[in-house]
Order: structure tokens, then sequence, then C-alpha cells
């Protein structure tokens, strides 16, 4: 198995290129264009940690899709924080995109109504999605961060998962990722949200793959990628 460098991803100002963070110095950092190379090439064995750097600048988003779907509340976000003019929905609509059908799908991840600093309103459930893909040929269901909900064991059975299988109280939990995962035994398995964030001591950001692979029925559909590695749909 291929032994993956640790990557921190750096915010920086793109006017300033000698701007350091903390003892990082620009030169010390690469680009995801950088990184991606060095994927292609199988060279990321030969590092054992690498920075990432991402603009400071925030409407660069802008430049990269034509359109952002998403949530109404974040929808509001990234025409806040971003300066884009991102467009809401509620949960159950459904986009279409040449003859590709997006829905978005229930999420519970309300995180927020559990600490204190974050009351200053009530979090709803219509703020969290997943999204059910529908191309002429393939079914993709991105869950979402999300705890366990029943209607997500009575989907249409996709081609492909996008998975998050966090062992976190307001993440799915091992066993209820197991119990999803079977639920649905003959599809593809992408793990997400772990191994990509620099912070140790979050079990949100740390499951291992390995829990999937032992615990799931045709532990080959389990899909393990690096950070910006692609995966084909085949």
């Amino acid at each position: 198995m291929i032994k993956y460098p640790t990557i921190q991803f750096l915010k920086w100002d793109t006017e300033n290129f000698q701007k350091k963070i903390g003892k990082v110095s620009f030169e010390q950092a690469i680009s995801y264009d950088e990184y991606n190379d060095l994927l292609i090439q199988g060279r990321l064995e030969n590092y054992e940690l690498l920075y990432i750097f991402v603009p400071e600048k925030k409407d660069f988003l802008k430049d990269i899709c034509k359109e952002y779907h998403t949530s109404y509340y974040v929808a509001s976000l990234m025409k806040e924080e971003c300066g884009v003019d991102g467009i809401g929905h509620d949960i159950g609509d459904h986009i279409q995109i040449n003859d590709i059908d997006v829905e978005l799908t229930p999420a519970d991840h309300a995180w927020q109504n559990q600490i204190a600093k974050y009351n200053y309103r009530v979090w709803e459930d219509r703020e969290y999605c997943g999204f059910y893909v529908k191309t002429p040929t393939k079914k993709i269901w991105y869950v979402g961060d999300s705890k366990l909900m029943d209607c997500q064991l009575h989907m249409d059975p996709p081609d492909v998962m996008f998975f998050d299988f966090a062992d976190n109280p307001v993440h799915i939990g091992l066993e209820n990722a197991y119990k999803l995962a079977n639920t649905y035994p003959n599809t593809k398995l992408v793990l997400i949200h772990w191994g990509s964030v620099d912070a140790p001591e979050a079990s949100a950001f740390n499951g291992n793959p390995q829990d999937i692979l032992d615990n799931v029925v045709n532990p080959e559909r389990v899909v393990i990628l690096a950070p910006g590695e692609e995966y084909v749909v085949d």
C-alpha cells in the first residue's frame, strides 16, 4: 500500500508571497497543481509532510463554476462570505443540468445546536443536505455529513456513494456506517471525511479505512483515495 504524506493546508495572502505562517515560508509550500503532479508521477512516497497553499482571495470561486447549487442557507453564506451568487434549494428539490438530475437529500448534521457559542440561532435540518446525482448511465450519491436517518436506508441503490464513516456523535458512527454500507451491498464506497485534515485529536477526521474493509460485505468495492486523486466511475 502506498504511504501518503501528512497534508497541511495553508491560506496565503496572494499579494505577499513572502508572508510566513508559523515557521512555514511560501517557498516550502506547494500548490494543488504541484501536488497533483507528484501524485501522477508516483512521488508522494518521497515525502512525510507536505504544505499545500490555497489563495486567501475570497471570490476565486467565481471563476471555477458557472453556477453553485446548495441549500438556501449555504447559498446565503456564499454570497456573504465569497461574493458568489449561490442558488438555494429545499430538501427534495431537483436540479436539471442537461441530462443529469441532481436531488437534494436529507441530512442530520445540526451540530451547532449543541455548542453554546453557536446558539445565536436555531440550526435547521433543511440547511444540511446530500446530493443524489442521476446521469443517463450511473447513479452517484453524496450522502453528506450526517447521522444515520431511516430514509437513507430506503434510497434507490446508487452505483457509487461518497461515504462518510466518521465515528463521531454528530456523524454516522462506525456501527451505522456498516449498516448503511451493507444496505447497498453492490454500491462502490468512496471513503470521505478522513485523512485530509490536520486535526489528529478530532475523531471526525480520523477514521480508519481498515474498519470499513473489515466490516462490510464485498469489501473489494471500497475505494480509498489520496487528497486530489481522481476516481472514474466505471
